[in-house]
């Protein structure tokens, strides 16, 4: 691959290195599997905690530790799955890019198709980066 710069290499390899440790631990489904299952077996029990606490019964100091409890793991469950959805959407963006920019290359080149495809996709290139604010155009 072509980079701009060490940075941009180093870069593009630490993503690479991200993915591969996500497709490592996630890949076979069986995390996934783990935290649907835990999902499907706390729910029932938050819902009728909260119902009850809803309803205004004093929860008992084991209701309450037990909702800490999952409030915790709950907690843990979704900075993962922000972190691994980072990752993605980073990787997706320089993907891309990257696929822009070769347009681009291609309809300077003189290549047609490419050049109508290159004009179609300007604008959402722009929106996706917010290079299309009136700010920016003054």
């Amino acid at each position: 691959m072509n980079y701009d710069s060490e940075e941009a290499k180093q870069q593009q390899e630490s993503t690479a290195e991200k993915l591969q440790s996500i497709r490592s631990v996630f890949g076979d489904g069986k995390i996934i599997a783990i935290m649907k299952d835990y999902l499907e077996k706390a729910s029932p029990v938050i819902k009728e905690l909260n119902a009850k606490a809803k309803s205004g019964e004093a929860l008992e100091e084991e209701e309450i530790e037990e909702l800490k409890t999952h409030s915790a793991l709950l907690k843990q469950l979704i900075n993962i799955i922000l972190q691994v959805k980072d990752v993605i959407d980073e990787d997706l963006v320089k993907r891309s890019d990257e696929f822009f920019f070769n347009l681009r290359k291609l309809a300077e080149g003189g290549d047609e198709k490419a050049k109508k495809m290159y004009e179609k996709m300007l604008p959402l290139y722009k929106q996706a980066h917010g290079l299309d604010s009136p700010e920016l155009n003054n």
